[in-house]
């Protein structure tokens, strides 16, 4: 229901609680749980969104799902997070940041 409601709730406030709790949840998860309980599919599905949409703090939550479910879930999310063009998008939001000020 927290996924639906991320990925489908009209009011921003609504949409981004239910991410941060998402993205919570994510990370305090044991992995075979965590495994059980997602639809990968649909979490791609909106992690993609998340990142093509304009908002930095959507981008971030993004960002920050991205790397719980690699770490948690061992790099096997992977093929599906490549197959879906998340790692192609990553990639070129990584390459458009500007360089890091020199010490």
């Amino acid at each position: 229901a927290m996924l639906a409601t991320a990925s489908t709730s009209i009011d921003a406030v609504v949409r981004m609680d239910a991410l941060h709790a998402l993205c919570r949840l994510c990370y305090y998860m044991p992995r075979e749980a965590l495994e059980q309980a997602l639809d990968m599919d649909r979490v791609t599905d909106v992690l993609a969104s998340l990142l093509s949409s304009e908002g930095a703090a959507a981008r971030h939550i993004a960002l920050s799902l991205v790397h719980v479910l690699m770490v948690k879930l061992e790099g096997s999310l992977l093929p599906l997070l490549s197959r879906e063009g998340i790692v192609c998008t990553i990639q070129n939001m990584a390459k458009a940041a500007p360089p890091p000020p020199p010490p």
